[in-house]
């Protein structure tokens, strides 16, 4: 049998959110979560909609996917819908400007042109995939 050990307690706690966002919740403002399909955002919408029912949040709160294009896996979509529809949780879709892979073909053509010697994708150091196709939709 395979145990797997919760990120977070089995009652949320209030207190182990941030003092700034506690202070924007009881104000009632709104809470776009980030989300990807992946562990860590999903552990995340997961434990904000439970403290945001437990506490008695009335802003709106909802999850934000930015969309990569056919980089993202699958059934990326189908997941989100999924998690979003058991958390009764509205998600919200945004485009980039480009997708990932225009991004990087952006990007190739403009270090050819310079005639620079790097990399064309995204890496630690250059992080497309973060600033241009989710910060700046958002």
């Amino acid at each position: 049998m395979f145990f797997q050990p919760t990120l977070f307690p089995e009652a949320v706690d209030y207190r182990n959110i941030p003092e700034f966002i506690q202070q924007i919740l009881v104000a009632d403002a709104t809470l776009a979560i980030s989300v990807s399909g992946g562990k860590d955002s999903d552990a995340m919408l997961r434990y904000l909609a439970e403290a945001a029912q437990q506490y008695d949040w009335q802003g709106d709160l909802f999850a934000l996917f930015c969309d990569l294009g056919r980089i993202e896996w699958a059934g990326v979509q189908t997941h989100l819908r999924q998690v979003c529809e058991d958390l009764n949780l509205p998600l919200v879709k945004l485009y980039p400007k480009r997708t990932m892979l225009e991004e990087w073909q952006h990007r190739y053509e403009t270090i050819l042109a310079r005639q620079e010697e790097k990399p064309f994708w995204s890496s630690s150091a250059a992080r497309f995939c973060t600033k241009h196709e989710k910060t700046q939709p958002a």
